[in-house]
């Protein structure tokens, strides 16, 4: 069961009230998957984020393993937050046993549309995240 003090480790949920927090609650859903589980592939609709509770997962574009999601808190599939109806660009397995907390694109759009300042922390706090994440690929590579 997810509670606000999972959603509170999220770096998409930094610095959201309590009462934002549990506006976001009720579309929160925990989702256990095993090592070696594909999450989704590229080209798969972008329909949910997951964000890491427990375990690891990663992130490969055109196989190659471009991010390592290891800390509780991590989101994964951005995508689907950006564009709901498009597709992920990369693909998503995890790398043990791990547990997360999946909510649906167009659940949270919705919240959003009706809660645009809510709305808007979350997308800055995602743009961080993005920006985060492209500088360690240019790094790398």
């Amino acid at each position: 069961m997810v509670t606000i003090e999972h959603i509170r480790k999220a770096e998409i949920f930094s610095g959201l009230t309590d009462e934002e927090l549990k506006k976001i609650l009720p579309i929160c859903q925990e989702e256990a998957l095993p090592k070696d589980t594909v999450i989704w592939k590229a080209g798969d609709i972008a329909d949910r984020i997951y964000i890491l509770q427990t375990g690891k997962a990663r992130i490969n574009l055109r196989g190659k393993n471009i991010i390592e999601i290891t800390e509780p808190g991590k989101i994964l599939g951005w995508s689907a937050f950006v564009k709901y109806n498009k597709y992920y660009t990369a693909t998503a397995e995890c790398v043990e046993d791990s547990t997360f907390i999946r909510i649906p694109a167009s659940d949270i759009m919705a919240l959003f549309r009706e809660n645009h300042s809510l709305g808007l922390k979350v997308m800055d706090n995602l743009a961080d995240v993005i920006a985060r994440r492209l500088e360690n690929i240019v790094e790398h590579y």
